[in-house]
């Protein structure tokens, strides 16, 4: 059980780090799919992109350990887990922009991601000696 675990987890991981990858090295690609027009509108939806996607491997790994959780029986663990990261997004998306303007909604969701995956691997440490 352990060994899948640790097998999810290093796919998971892998598959984060090309898309982060991806979206660092060729951000206007991406943000061109939206029809990007500008010059001022570009500079500000890479920062945006490259500040809102800086932790996504943290939210990967988060639920990827929540569905886990859930398929080994253990639901009262992985049940709020799996929306954690997402409670935690909604909360800092309306507090960090008071403190740090526009881009603060940005910046909600690495924040979020940090404690989540912090709290997750927690549960999980706990969990492991179980497993």
């Amino acid at each position: 059980m352990q060994e899948l675990l640790k097998l999810i987890i290093k796919w998971t991981a892998i598959v984060c780090i090309i898309c982060t990858f991806l979206f660092e090295a060729f951000p206007l690609l991406f943000i061109k799919m939206f029809g990007a027009d500008g010059k001022l509108y570009t500079q500000f939806a890479v920062l945006c992109l490259r500040i809102y996607l800086s932790l996504i491997i943290f939210t990967c790994v988060q639920k990827v350990c929540a569905i886990f959780l859930q398929s080994i029986g253990h639901a009262k663990a992985a049940a709020p887990l799996s929306i954690l990261r997402d409670v935690l997004l909604i909360i800092f998306s309306l507090i960090v922009p008071i403190v740090s303007g526009v881009t603060g909604i940005f910046w909600a969701a690495p924040i979020a991601d940090m404690i989540a995956v912090s709290i997750t691997g927690v549960v999980m440490a706990k969990l492991w000696k179980s497993l």
